[in-house]
């Protein structure tokens, strides 16, 4: 079974919601929410999985609109997949594409010009790595 990406995948995150809504969201979506106490005083909330029960700060939702923890969904990282597969450039090109994109976002281009051109020779490396592994899974 083909893995999906978590950066791809819409999410619910319990620190971007607030206690009116939690309480809403509690009382008629049937998702649970649970609070724990910290050291400091205080809560932590967390979002209690309908699946697995497992408290989890993010729940994904599907294209059926079930919502559940990324366990549950099979969902992976980037990261853990290109590692897994020893494309440790792939991996790096795209950590510096998304860091270039969050530049230009926020107007800094000679910033994402100059990671721009650091970026070439990676992504040619990247390329050959890609190359490799087709011929060792082509044998």
């Amino acid at each position: 079974m083909k893995s999906r990406l978590i950066e791809n995948a819409p999410r619910l995150n319990i620190n971007s919601i607030d206690k009116a809504a939690a309480r809403y969201i509690d009382k008629y979506n049937n998702i649970g929410i649970v609070k724990q106490a910290v050291n400091f005083g205080g809560y932590r909330y967390y979002f209690q999985c309908n699946y697995c029960n497992r408290k989890v700060k993010d729940l994904y939702y599907t294209s059926k609109g079930v919502l559940a923890c990324r366990h549950c969904l099979k969902l992976n990282y980037f990261c853990c997949i290109y590692r897994n597969m020893k494309l440790e450039n792939h991996y790096k090109t795209y950590h510096i594409k998304n860091k270039i994109k969050k530049l230009r976002d926020n107007r800094h281009k000679k910033r994402a010009f100059k990671l721009e051109l650091k970026l070439f020779p990676i992504y040619e490396k990247a390329k050959q790595e890609i190359i490799n592994y087709m011929s060792l899974i082509r044998g």
